[in-house]
């Protein structure tokens, strides 16, 4: 659920764990994907830091997918 929290802000332009906080409580995408859970922004903070060199290769991996493909 983080992993898609955090891409789904990222592809949004949310970059912000308080801002992404913000948007499960109002925002369709953001709520779906969450499955109606609220985790606290230290909640997606840390689950960023602990993450973060996975979430760095699949970015790289969906860039370099989409400029093969043209995109």
């Amino acid at each position: 659920m983080m992993t898609k929290i955090l891409l789904y802000g990222y592809c949004v332009g949310v970059f912000s764990s308080r801002q992404m906080q913000k948007k499960l409580l109002e925002d369709v995408g953001f709520r779906m994907l969450a499955a109606a859970n609220e985790p606290d922004f230290r909640t997606i903070s840390d689950s960023r830091k602990l993450h973060l060199s996975a979430l760095k290769g699949c970015l790289i991996k969906c860039c370099r997918s989409r400029c093969r493909r043209g995109r």
